[in-house]
């Protein structure tokens, strides 16, 4: 299930580290990845839905941590595996319009806003409690990061 070093996907993780280091946001021992039990475990909590190798990429690199990058989100093994649990909790509000159906739900942030996947899709999408539509945030899983990135320097500046 792990992503070869030399795939282009985790080239775009190690850009990101890279950039994860010299911005300040994580220091080497502060990014961790995911061991390939650990991305077996995730893969499986999937069912039939098949994870973005974007995704498998992420894990792999730093899926464990990454220094302040999304502090207060977790999209962090393990508690990424609470993230369907949190969509099921949103979905369950009055008023709420969220399908649980045919979706990976990879992180959430504080209960009232979960990130996931569509099929055949590398997009990143978000729904949020009280906001009843869904938003693609990004086009791909790199550019999501690279976007949260960019707001986390942006804050501590």
């Amino acid at each position: 299930m792990a992503i070869s070093t030399s795939d282009p996907m985790m080239g775009g993780m190690k850009h990101l580290r890279q950039e994860l280091l010299t911005s300040g946001v994580a220091s080497e021992d502060e990014i961790m990845g995911c061991s390939v039990s650990e991305i077996e475990e995730v893969s499986s909590s999937a069912g039939s839905f098949r994870l973005p190798d974007q995704y498998l990429a992420f894990l792999q690199a730093m899926g464990r941590r990454a220094g302040k990058l999304f502090e207060g989100t977790d999209i962090f093994y393990p508690r990424s595996l609470g993230a369907r649990e949190a969509a099921i909790d949103v979905a369950s509000g009055d008023g709420e319009s969220l399908s649980l159906e045919n979706r990976f739900f990879f992180g959430y942030h504080q209960g009232y806003k979960v990130y996931f996947f569509e099929p055949d899709s590398p997009a990143v999408f978000t729904y949020q409690e009280g906001h009843p539509e869904v938003r693609m945030l990004a086009k791909s899983l790199p550019a999501f990061l690279q976007h949260a990135l960019e707001i986390r320097v942006s804050a501590e500046k």
